[in-house]
């Protein structure tokens, strides 16, 4: 496969990535219960994807995604670790570029490769920008001098106090993800599927019941009404932290 046509397909290739890998993980996910292994098949699914399709336009994801559900059994899990799009698409560019003799530039590569690589890299950037204007797509800011309750995907509600601040992507996603930026702000989530709230001190994840976060520039609240409540730090090697019902944390911020 020659550059122009390479670029040509990987431009096609990248939106048909950004909306189905996320489920794609999840599936796999829930069927082996070991991050490592789902992200590895997920890269997998991919380059198979790539590889069987000619020309993407048109390319229906039905066949592909019907063979990849019924595959395996479901384990108990309900929590899906976050996929990092952007990370995940830059591994998967690498591998098929890799693959289609389009390796990143050596001092023994021409003049070709450096220019084809940078066609690639610019792909990624793009997709990486893409990536990050997801979280910012709705902002829900509560302006008034009072309460205000604002209904969110999948049933949720979230009562922002005045001055409080969230924002999340347009695209439904599962589970569903907002951004707490300030404020003090109540969740209500009605069934099993989980909300996750981003902050300064790491990832909450919620479900079944109500809860409440404030934010400010030193601290983060949570208090858990009835649901159930887990926090993921921001360290990677930290275990994440139940918080059981009526009760509440405090976590200093940096």
């Amino acid at each position: 496969m020659d550059a122009a046509t390479f670029t040509e397909k990987l431009t096609q290739f990248a939106p048909l990535y950004k909306q189905y890998s996320p489920q794609v993980f999840a599936h796999l996910y829930q069927v082996h219960g070991d991050e490592a292994t789902a992200r590895q098949l997920c890269e997998d699914f991919f380059v198979r994807w790539w590889d069987q399709a000619e020309n993407l336009e048109g390319i229906e994801a039905d066949t592909l995604l019907k063979e990849l559900w019924k595959e395996g059994k479901k384990a108990q899990t309900d929590h899906i670790p976050p996929f990092d799009l952007e990370d995940n698409w830059e591994a998967l560019v690498l591998k098929i570029g890799t693959q289609a003799g389009l390796a990143p530039p050596t001092p023994r590569n021409s003049l070709g490769s450096w220019i084809m690589y940078g066609l690639i890299a610019a792909i990624m950037l793009a997709f990486a920008y893409w990536v990050g204007q997801k979280q910012q797509d709705i902002r829900l800011e509560n302006e008034t001098a009072q309460a205000q309750t604002y209904d969110l995907p999948a049933g949720i509600q979230a009562k922002l106090n005045p001055g409080s601040l969230l924002t999340y992507g347009q695209e439904t996603q599962t589970p569903f993800e907002v951004d707490l930026k300030q404020g003090l702000a109540t969740f209500s989530v009605p069934t099993d599927e989980p909300i996750w709230i981003h902050t300064p001190a790491g990832t909450l994840e919620g479900k079944k019941g109500a809860f409440t976060l404030e934010l400010t520039d030193r601290l983060l609240a949570i208090k858990n009404q009835k649901a159930q409540l887990r926090l993921f730090p921001l360290e990677q090697q930290a275990k994440a932290q139940s918080i059981p019902p009526d009760q509440q944390i405090e976590i200093a911020l940096p």
